[in-house]
Formats: C-alpha cells, sequence, structure tokens
C-alpha cells in the first residue's frame, strides 16, 4: 500500500516537473510577452499565442501526464489489432505426409536417393528400368509403380526415371515435385 503511494506520488511529481520544464522553454519571451494582449490569437509568423490557449494547453498537457488523457477512443472497426504479432503459430493436426501412415510394401519401401538405375529397357509393353540398392539387390521398376512414400514412376526415357512425389504445404495445399533419376554411363 505504502509502495503504491509512493509510485502515484513520483509519477506526479514527474509530471510537474515536465510541466514546469515545458513552462519555462515554452512560454513567450518577455519581449513578445508584452506585445501579446489576452485576445491575440496565435501568430504564425511570430509564435505569440494567447494567455488562454496558453494556459488551457498547459491544462491539457497537465491531463495527458496524470492520466487523465481526453475522450479518444480507438476503433477497430475494419482494422486490425496494432499490438498483436503480424505471425501466429498454427498448430497442425494432420501429418504433412500425404502418405497414409502404414506399412510400406514393395519398392515403397525406398527413396529415388537410394537406389542407383543400373539399365534400362524399351519393350513391346512399353519401358523397363533395372534399379539396384545400396546391398546390390535388383528390382525392374515400370511408369505407375509407387516408389517411396509418396513417389510414383511418371516416366521412364531412354536415359532417366522421372518420377513424381506429392507432399502437402503447410497452407494445406497438395504441390507435387519431379525427382529424376539418371542412368549413368561406363565409368561416370
Amino acid at each position: 500500500m505504502v509502495h503504491l503511494k509512493l509510485q502515484h506520488m513520483v509519477k506526479q511529481c514527474v509530471a510537474i516537473g515536465i510541466a514546469l520544464s515545458l513552462m519555462i522553454f515554452v512560454s513567450p519571451l518577455p519581449s513578445t510577452a508584452k506585445k501579446a494582449s489576452s485576445e491575440e490569437v496565435k501568430d504564425t509568423e511570430t509564435g505569440v499565442v494567447s494567455e488562454e490557449e496558453y494556459s488551457q494547453n498547459v491544462k491539457d498537457l497537465m491531463h495527458f501526464l496524470e492520466g487523465r488523457g481526453g475522450d479518444y477512443t480507438y476503433r477497430r472497426d475494419g482494422r486490425s489489432d496494432p499490438f498483436m504479432p503480424f505471425l501466429r503459430e498454427k498448430i497442425v493436426d494432420q501429418e504433412l505426409d500425404p502418405v497414409a501412415s502404414g506399412e510400406l510394401v514393395g519398392m515403397q519401401k525406398f527413396e529415388p536417393g537410394q537406389l542407383l538405375v543400373v539399365g534400362i529397357i524399351q519393350s513391346a509393353s512399353g519401358p523397363i528400368a533395372m534399379v539396384q540398392d545400396s546391398t546390390g539387390k535388383g528390382y525392374i521398376i515400370a511408369p505407375g509403380i509407387k516408389l517411396g512414400r509418396s513417389g510414383i514412376v511418371d516416366e521412364i526415357t531412354e536415359n532417366m526415371i522421372l518420377i513424381k512425389q506429392q507432399y502437402l504445404m503447410t497452407s494445406g495445399a497438395m504441390r507435387h515435385r519431379m525427382v529424376k533419376m539418371i542412368l549413368k554411363n561406363e565409368g561416370e
């Protein structure tokens, strides 16, 4: 309780000190004060202010410094709150991976970077690619086979395999990217 009273007294002393210092520095010089009568209004060239306007300005300043400001209230109609951060944390409930969280089978166990393209064959039924994992085990893939968690073999050309991978953006939009697996020539 004593602390609050002391704090309030300090605020009042600071406000009075600021007001007095403003009165000293803002008050008109004695030579110009003689020229101004009590009925004069502010002269834009010389800066002379009437006594009534000056005393009203000092009263307004004192009210402001004491925290008894005017009747101004901020209206938020159609405006954002200026004290709220622009960016907010968003908790994402869903997984960002479009693949159902089940057990991966077959070629879904391998991501494109884990496989090496060994050969590409053009057959009557379409192109077929031979790939090898890091242990040296070989696999045969064709267009339409699922590869990795979210990839599908889109196209097999004479020297590369194109995999279309789908992913979910944080905004919720589904996107895709094309990953190339290139057949390297002997010696590369």
